[in-house]
């Protein structure tokens, strides 16, 4: 039998989708504090289950404004500026972490870190479609996101081994990785290409009396496909909010360091099965992949549920990535087939408001539930969430599908 190699998905794309993956892999092995928020403000800290969930729900809210002007400054300015004003200011915030206590001081600062970064969320999804064809689009956000994942294969578990005694050297190591990760794109990517300069020629006509906003909110596909993605982040808030949680109340000091090696296996199956993914289902529609995805995360939540032997916890991570992967890749080219060049950064910004809505009352709502009740209806709660939008996403792929076929 031929030897297939999944890795070939990559190949021609253009050069500076491959610095993208280069400085995203850099910025995540970096990655250390978001993944370890909620224990940071636990353990550290001090704060109660509920605490924490509200404290990381107003983080995510108060992310909002950061996100919307993120969107502005990707269009006017373009992706690789936005991007390195993100990054200088973000640094600046985690430099500043390390000389605090654990605090409620401490806990401020890294709302502000998260915001600060938070600026760069709309130019890190616009930058790949400004430089790439669009038949290419999707090979290229599956690139990124690779590079991405392959840091965070490294990244979290380093930081549970820091995490107990050496605290402040996490923030230190954040922010040095970013300014890298920073410098990466300022020395290897240049103003934007001719091809998205073309594509902005072309769509000039069509737009310029709408604004972002307004395309947005009469494009009804994109409005609830984003609002079936806010259901699917409340559940998936829940892998860096409950999760961590339940591994420590169900394995003391061991769930901790348990934590973190179920964050490297999520990485490494990003790794391994993100070109195979994307080869398989390059050639399907992006929204009917998504649905698919999603009922990966309902049986991983249900997994979750039983509570039980570690295996249990394995088993639904392999799930959990499954949904994680193909969501992401076929989500982020949804948005950039449906949307102009030159309104992308802003209706970025919008769809991530939108999402962002869920990773900001996925850890209030499951706080609250989890105080009331336990781990296992918490979960029960979510898969439900998470099964009904994507009975959304499916009930869009076919009516888009009908469309098409009619007009044929």
């Amino acid at each position: 039998m031929k030897y297939i190699n999944p890795f070939r998905v990559y190949s021609h794309l253009p050069k500076e989708m491959y610095t993208l993956f280069i400085a995203r892999f850099i910025n995540c092995v970096g990655g250390f504090i978001m993944p370890l928020l909620t224990l940071i403000l636990t353990v550290k800290i001090g704060m109660s289950p509920a605490q924490a969930g509200l404290f990381a729900t107003l983080s995510m809210v108060l992310q909002a404004p950061f996100v919307i002007l993120g969107g502005k400054l990707t269009d006017r300015i373009g992706s690789k500026k936005t991007i390195l004003i993100s990054v200088v200011l973000s640094a600046s915030a985690y430099f500043y972490c390390a000389l605090q206590q654990p605090n409620v001081t401490l806990a401020i600062l890294l709302i502000i870190a998260a915001n600060l970064q938070a600026i760069a969320y709309p130019a890190y999804n616009t930058i790949v479609a400004e430089f790439t064809p669009r038949e290419h689009v999707k090979r290229a956000y599956s690139l990124s996101y690779l590079g991405l994942n392959l840091g965070y294969a490294v990244g979290p578990m380093l930081g549970t081994f820091l995490f107990t005694n050496h605290l402040p050297l996490l923030f230190v190591l954040d922010a040095l990785t970013t300014l890298f990760a920073g410098l990466t794109i300022l020395l290897f990517i240049h103003n934007r290409n001719r091809l998205c300069e073309q594509h902005e020629h072309q769509e000039k006509q069509a737009v310029q009396n709408r604004s972002a906003l307004h395309f947005f909110l009469h494009n009804l596909p994109l409005i609830v496909f984003s609002l079936c993605m806010l259901l699917f982040s409340l559940n998936y808030a829940q892998w860096y909010y409950l999760l961590p949680m339940q591994t420590a109340f169900l394995f003391g000091d061991a769930g901790v360091k348990m934590f973190g090696l179920l964050v490297t296996i999520n990485a490494l199956i990003v790794t391994l099965f993100t070109p195979l993914l994307t080869a398989i289902t390059h050639r399907h529609r992006p929204i009917h992949i998504v649905a698919l995805g999603g009922i990966c995360y309902a049986v991983s939540s249900l997994l979750f549920a039983v509570n039980g032997p570690i295996i249990y916890f394995y088993i639904s991570i392999v799930f959990l990535t499954m949904g994680e992967i193909v969501i992401t890749i076929h989500a982020n080219s949804f948005l950039a087939e449906r949307t102009p060049v030159s309104l992308l950064g802003r209706v970025n910004s919008y769809y991530s408001l939108v999402t962002g809505s869920g990773n900001a009352l996925g850890p209030l709502i499951a706080g609250y539930i989890l105080t009331a009740t336990g781990y296992t209806f918490v979960w029960i709660v979510f898969a439900a969430v998470v099964a009904f939008g994507s009975v959304g996403m499916e009930l869009i792929d076919r009516l888009q599908n009908c469309k098409k076929k009619s007009r044929n």
